[in-house]
């Protein structure tokens, strides 16, 4: 019997996993399913682990280690060296767990960077969409806040000296943090949805 594919689902909450759960039955003859946990150290992160391992599910876990810390911060630095460690734990697992599939409750921080580097490599990468989005009228006005402008300036910093950390590793340059990054696939709940989730994804 050929080896099945892994189909690792990557959800944000325990929830997540509790729904994923109905839907090993229909899917273990065809992969070998698991999940990838990634989050800060806190009771979500703590309720997902729980979870698997009570329900002796596999799974994979890429700590972000603590929201704020309270040691020694360098402004610029200390946050480029996080990305650039976090960017080195989603290689790592791709390169151990050698998923086929991944699928995203969300595909923006701090999943963006897993997802970039799943579809530089080829994995099909999928984002779920989760509830109702409402009306479209309502979803194409919303308005989105900006962050004053020397916030942005501070995160646009971080993210040149990465991209050029990455450059001088021969790395192909990555996502800008503020972005999703586009799946291979989609699966929606209505049509109405697809208009509005496009706008967060290059359609091409």
């Amino acid at each position: 019997m050929p080896n099945k594919q892994k189909l690792y689902f990557v959800p944000m909450s325990v929830s997540g996993i509790v729904y994923y759960e109905r839907l090993i039955s229909y899917l273990k003859d065809r992969y070998d399913v698991g999940f990838l946990l990634m989050g800060h150290n806190s009771a979500p992160l703590t309720q997902m682990v729980d979870r698997c391992r009570e329900r002796n599910l596999p799974f994979y876990h890429i700590a972000l280690g603590p929201k704020r810390s309270n040691g020694f911060r360098v402004p610029v630095l200390s946050p480029l060296k996080k990305m650039l460690a976090h960017k080195k734990q989603c290689q790592q697992f791709l390169a151990t767990i050698r998923p086929q599939k991944l699928i995203f409750d969300k595909i923006k921080k701090p999943y963006s960077v897993v997802a970039h580097e799943a579809n530089r490599l080829g994995v099909e990468t999928i984002r779920l969409q989760w509830s109702f989005l409402g009306t479209l009228e309502n979803s194409l006005t919303r308005q989105k806040i900006a962050a004053p402008h020397p916030a942005r300036a501070y995160y646009r910093a971080i993210q040149f000296l990465y991209n050029a950390a990455e450059f001088f590793r021969g790395e192909k340059l990555t996502i800008n943090r503020s972005l999703m990054v586009t799946p291979k696939k989609m699966g929606v709940i209505n049509a109405e949805a697809i208009e509005v989730l496009l706008r967060d994804f290059d359609s091409k």
